[in-house]
């Protein structure tokens, strides 16, 4: 057959065999061996009843894609996909695909302006918590074999960077200075904002915000978790959430990439912040009071705790809504009782203290119609 092919099993100069991934992943040869040979031999003898189960954490990783398809690829090979008690049992969430269309008109008011400010939160976090400054992964070895050396000498910092600078994949904050600002600029300068934006950063004055993610001027300022499990336990890479972004006690004990193998595109800044995000704002139930983020010692005070009942959850959101704001998705009612959080507000509140902005929002070129994103 053409091209390379291991010469044994022990050949680790070719990806693909057991000396190869016990290279990359500590597991012994021989026990991959062994697992493969099992699994393959109890589906031949069950008829195909040898199954993956997944658990929360692959999808969360930065490589989860390809995690993804080595699973598929050896549940088919074995036959098992489809046979009950084969297969794969994945961890429910990635059947809720769905409903997505309908949640993202709610979630992000789809009615009221668009594009929506939403992005992968994987790259999100990959980026905030600085565990780029950590990751020596080459994107090279994932490469497609059909563009030989498109990767070649990049990281996988550099991957995402391009695939946000060429609008493949949102990214928020998108750019080194507001994007009321800019609108604001490009008003004063007597500039369509498209035009401005493209000008500035044509001459350098202007940068994504990706390129210096730990500049000050790009930090996420403020985290609020809406009941979630985020510090302690969801989050993939807890340590390094604790370091950059919370400013907590943390235990990251993995070395900085070397200089040799840092991404080219990035800015590199050899302090490293520490506390991005001030305040962190969790706003739970009170039994989730015990939560694992609380043990933590935050830096300067600055992970603040609120703890609202269930009903209250959205009051915010109601007051908004029963004073004249127009609905995303059908009215809302007030529940009997509730404090009013904003007491005086009206549809002119905003206009009057804020007056009118033109919000820039960077989205990928849409072929039909050129100056639209």
């Amino acid at each position: 057959m053409p091209g390379e092919w291991p010469a044994d099993y022990q050949d680790a100069t070719v990806p693909g065999t057991p000396a190869w991934a016990s290279e990359i992943t500590g597991v012994p040869g021989p026990a991959i061996i062994q697992v493969a040979r099992d699994f393959a031999l109890n589906a031949v003898e069950s008829g195909g009843r040898s199954q993956i189960v997944m658990g929360a954490g692959i999808n969360h990783y930065y490589h989860a894609d390809q995690i993804y398809r080595t699973i598929l690829a050896l549940t088919s090979m074995c036959a098992t996909q489809g046979v009950n008690g084969g297969g794969w049992a994945h961890y429910v969430g990635q059947e809720k695909v769905r409903p997505l269309s309908g949640f993202q008109q709610y979630a992000f008011a789809l009615d009221w302006h668009r594009p929506a400010r939403q992005m992968i939160s994987t790259g999100f976090w990959y980026i905030t918590t600085d565990q780029w400054r950590y990751d020596t992964t080459s994107a090279e070895r994932l490469a497609s074999p059909l563009g030989p050396g498109t990767l070649a000498g990049k990281t996988t910092t550099d991957a995402m960077v391009e695939a946000m600078k060429r609008g493949w994949t949102p990214s928020y904050p998108t750019f080194n200075r507001s994007p009321l600002l800019l609108g604001q600029q490009a008003a004063e300068a007597g500039m369509d904002p498209q035009d401005y934006v493209v000008e500035q950063l044509r001459s350098g004055e202007l940068r994504f915000a990706c390129e210096d993610p730990d500049a000050p001027e790009n930090f996420p300022r403020i985290l609020c978790s809406w009941r979630t499990n985020l510090l302690g336990s969801s989050a993939k890479g807890t340590e390094f959430f604790l370091r950059h972004m919370v400013g907590a006690d943390n235990d990251v004990n993995a070395v900085e990439t070397p200089p040799e193998q840092r991404p080219a595109s990035v800015t590199w800044r050899d302090e490293a912040p520490c506390r991005k995000a001030r305040p962190h704002v969790d706003r739970g139930l009170p039994q989730h009071l015990h939560h694992p983020a609380l043990r933590r010692r935050p830096a300067c005070g600055h992970l603040v705790r609120e703890a609202r009942h269930l009903l209250d959850r959205h009051a915010p959101l109601r007051a908004l809504l029963q004073r004249g704001h127009r609905p995303a998705l059908g009215g809302a009612h007030r529940l009997p009782g509730l404090p009013d959080p904003w007491p005086g507000s009206s549809p002119a509140w905003a206009p009057r203290y804020l007056g009118t902005q033109t919000d820039v929002v960077a989205a990928p070129p849409d072929p039909r119609h050129p100056r639209r994103p």
